[in-house]
């Protein structure tokens, strides 16, 4: 059984009325909430609707499962949304970048798990137009693990995250971590960085899109 389902069909078990019907709301929209789109939470919905139909939890609860539907019908279209391979061969950010020498790349560290990564996708289509007279190119590169790969695909599509797209392999993830984590090697996400056009990480910690003036003059400064 899924674990979802198993979880909320326990609380099955502890309790009915109006105390199971709070606790499974709460659970839904929990889902919802953190924007974690799970496919599982649909059935588990369908069940909730038909043990309260008249639910007074269903009107916030509708909108959003309706919103993760969507999530999951999205389809990515590689010929806006660039897939780069990643194999063994690629150890360190300096492989992640070599294809783009010559340009100047503003690289965006994230997961379909953290929440802020996602919070900051709202904030491209402004960069994007104010930096489309600049020779930039935008690198999402996800440290999700390879189990989390159709999670990523639809992540792609759903935020329309133009631009070029690597699924860190493990030893591609290792080096991330190495590199760009504290001296216990924890790293914190979203993370930025601007390179240059000879490859070299000149902004380990470069502004977020949320700071666009900010961010635009560090790309201006790397441009000149």
């Amino acid at each position: 059984m899924d674990p979802h389902a198993f979880i909320f069909h326990e609380y099955e078990k502890l309790m009915d009325g109006e105390g199971l019907e709070a606790t499974w709301a709460h659970f839904l929209y929990k889902d919802i909430m953190n924007k974690r789109m799970t496919e599982a939470m649909f059935p588990l919905y369908d069940v909730f609707k038909q043990r309260f139909p008249n639910s007074p939890y269903l009107s916030f609860l509708e909108g959003g499962m309706q919103e993760s539907r969507r999530f999951h019908q999205g389809k990515l279209d590689e010929t806006v949304y660039h897939i780069l391979p990643c194999d063994s061969a690629m150890t360190s950010i300096a492989d992640a970048v070599k294809p783009f020498r010559g340009k100047v790349v503003y690289v965006d560290v994230w997961a379909t798990w953290c929440g802020p990564c996602k919070e900051m996708f709202k904030h491209l289509p402004a960069l994007k137009e104010k930096s489309k007279n600049l020779d930039i190119v935008y690198l999402y590169l996800s440290i999700d693990r390879p189990q989390q790969a159709d999670m990523w695909r639809k992540s792609i599509a759903y935020y329309d995250l133009k631009g070029h797209h690597i699924l860190a392999g493990k030893e591609l993830a290792q080096g991330i971590y190495k590199e760009l984590g504290n001296e216990r090697g924890v790293l914190t996400i979203p993370r930025f960085l601007l390179i240059d056009r000879d490859g070299q990480i000149v902004q380990s910690h470069a502004a977020s899109p949320e700071e666009l003036d900010k961010l635009l003059e560090q790309i201006e400064n790397i441009s000149d």
